[in-house]
C-alpha cells in the first residue's frame, strides 16, 4: 500500500472534491518531485488533465508542454497544439505565442504565416516574454511580417527587458547586421520602445491582479521553455 505524505493526503482528498487548484498543485509537486512528493510524471500528467478539464488555464499549458516534451506521456505535438489552443482561448498569452509557432514551423498543422503573426502580436501586446522574442525573429526573418533589423533589436530587447535573457545575444546578433552609422539611431529607437513595453507590462500585471489571474506560471516558462 502506498503511503502518501500528509501534504499529498490534503491535496488528493481536496482533487476528489474537485479542487482545480489542488489537482494543479499536487501535478506540479509530483512532475518536480517537491514538498516530500516522489517524482511522478505520469501521474502528474493525469492530475494536470484532471484540472484542465475543469478549464484551469495553468494546467491546460503545463499540460500542453508534457504532450510537447514527451514527458510523462508519449510525445504528440497534435494533443500539445489542442491544448494550447484551449489555453490561448481561455486567455493565456504563452498558449497564443506557441500557437504562432506551431502555425510557423507547420508543426501538427499546416504552415500558414500569417495566422502565425495573429497568434504571436496578440500575446505580444501583453508583453508575453517569449511572444516579444518570436516578433523579433519574425522581423529579422521576415517571416509573415516585413525584414525590418531596427524592429526586430527592439523587440529582442524588450523580451530581454521582461526578462527573457536570450534576449539580448539576439539583440546583439542583429545589431551587427546593422551599418555602425545607424546604430545610435536604432539604440534610441530601442530604448523607447522598451520603454513603452515596460508600462504596457506594468498595466497588464495591474489588470491580471484586479481579475484574479494567477500569473506565477510565468517565471517556470522564462526559466524553462526555449523559444
Amino acid at each position: 500500500m502506498t503511503e502518501y505524505s500528509e501534504l499529498e493526503k490534503e491535496l488528493r482528498k481536496a482533487s476528489d472534491e474537485g479542487d482545480a487548484d489542488a489537482s494543479y498543485r499536487l501535478a506540479v509537486l509530483m512532475r518536480d518531485g517537491a514538498e516530500g512528493i516522489p517524482r511522478r510524471p505520469f501521474e502528474s500528467s493525469m492530475f494536470f488533465r484532471k484540472a484542465s478539464d475543469m478549464n484551469h488555464v495553468n494546467a491546460t499549458v503545463l499540460l500542453g508542454l508534457m504532450y510537447l516534451e514527451g514527458l510523462g506521456v508519449t510525445a504528440d505535438p497534435r494533443r500539445a497544439a489542442d491544448l494550447f489552443f484551449k489555453a490561448a482561448n481561455l486567455g493565456d498569452d504563452f498558449a497564443s505565442c506557441e500557437m504562432g509557432i506551431f502555425y510557423q514551423e507547420g508543426l501538427a498543422m499546416p504552415v500558414n504565416l500569417e495566422r502565425a503573426i495573429e497568434y504571436i502580436k496578440k500575446a505580444a501586446s501583453n508583453c508575453e516574454p517569449h511572444a516579444l522574442y518570436e516578433m523579433g525573429r519574425a522581423r529579422e526573418e521576415g517571416r509573415g511580417i516585413r525584414k525590418r533589423l531596427s524592429h526586430a533589436y527592439a523587440w529582442y530587447q524588450a523580451a530581454a527587458d521582461q526578462g527573457l535573457a536570450r534576449g539580448s545575444a539576439a539583440a546583439e546578433r542583429v545589431l551587427r547586421k546593422i551599418p555602425c552609422s545607424l546604430c545610435g539611431r536604432v539604440r534610441e529607437y530601442a530604448e523607447s520602445f522598451v520603454g513603452r513595453v515596460r508600462k504596457r507590462a506594468a498595466e497588464v500585471r495591474e489588470e491580471h491582479l484586479r481579475n484574479g489571474i494567477d500569473d506565477s506560471l510565468r517565471q517556470y516558462l522564462l526559466e524553462n521553455v526555449p523559444v
